[in-house]
């Protein structure tokens, strides 16, 4: 009998485990190069965030300018992901602790997308929740190079 209720335990312990995994495994991942038509240095992002992780970045550069955030927010529905990311160091002084939010679309094998929310690629100064972005009027830009992973 203790046997058999030893195993009982050892399934659902099992099964915990498995289901926590999977209500985590929301996640946006990879890098995309999207050259800007001015001859100069490429937008170069690159992204990783998963639903309630930690440590995760989202890194947006431009020759040498930079932006570095922490992502604190993401929703993603299919192929396309919505990241809110908090910006712990910038090229620009005074956008530490603002907020970025773009989106991340994944093709498949097809070309992938940045969606950028209202066109605008900038720095916000209070925090959006992550799907409410997916009612807002979005600009796609394609990647060249690269591309981006979406786990819903």
């Amino acid at each position: 009998m203790k046997s058999r209720f030893l195993i009982f335990t050892l399934f659902l312990a099992v099964m915990c485990i498995g289901s926590a995994s999977n209500a985590m495994a929301q996640s946006a991942t990879g890098t995309g190069v999207f050259p800007l038509g001015d001859g100069g240095a490429p937008l170069t992002i690159t992204v990783s965030a998963q639903q309630g992780g930690s440590g995760g970045v989202l890194r947006i550069g431009l020759g040498q300018n930079q932006i570095v955030a922490q992502p604190v927010d993401i929703c993603v529905q299919d192929n396309l992901a919505f990241v809110v990311a908090q910006v712990t160091h910038s090229s620009n002084a005074g956008d530490e602790g603002q907020f970025l939010q773009v989106g991340f679309f994944d093709s498949g094998n097809d070309v992938d997308f940045l969606i950028i929310p209202f066109g605008d690629l900038s720095v916000v100064p209070n925090q959006v929740p992550a799907c409410d972005l997916f009612l807002l009027p979005t600009s796609p830009l394609p990647v060249e190079r690269g591309g981006f992973q979406v786990k819903p």
